[in-house]
């Protein structure tokens, strides 16, 4: 969705949720007014986001990010869905190569919740026989 000069998108990964602002301007990246580098500490979470960020020249964007909910790798699997969606939505020429990279599906994988009588979500209470 384009809001003015800024291109929004959101994306989400089991219980996290990024909702990114993009526009054109001098290659800031902002996480929850954090920078990118100091947010994402583990070069695995920032290789994550490079995969993204190398297909274009980000340096052109400065880049804002909220993020809320789960832990880092949900919150970077968000974070990339949420970036190649604001990116598609500025140029369409980015579909068709997310898509071959698998960026643009949407994970559905989420925990499965507790049942009743039972002492997670599948095991089952111990049996006694009497």
């Amino acid at each position: 969705m384009i809001l003015g000069s800024f291109c929004a998108a959101v994306g989400k990964r089991k219980s996290s949720t990024a909702r990114v602002l993009m526009r054109l301007g001098s290659g800031l990246f902002f996480i929850n007014n954090i920078y990118f580098f100091r947010y994402f500490t583990s070069v695995t979470t920032r290789m994550l986001i490079n995969e993204v960020l190398c297909a274009f020249n980000y340096l052109v964007f400065d880049i804002f990010v909220t993020l809320n909910g789960g832990g880092i790798c949900g919150q970077v699997l968000a974070l990339r869905l949420a970036l190649c969606r604001c990116l598609c939505v500025y140029d369409s020429r980015f579909v068709s190569v997310f898509k071959s990279m698998g960026f643009l599906n949407y994970d559905s994988r989420v925990v499965e919740r507790k049942k009743i009588g039972f002492v997670k979500s599948r095991k089952r209470k111990q049996f006694s026989k009497r």
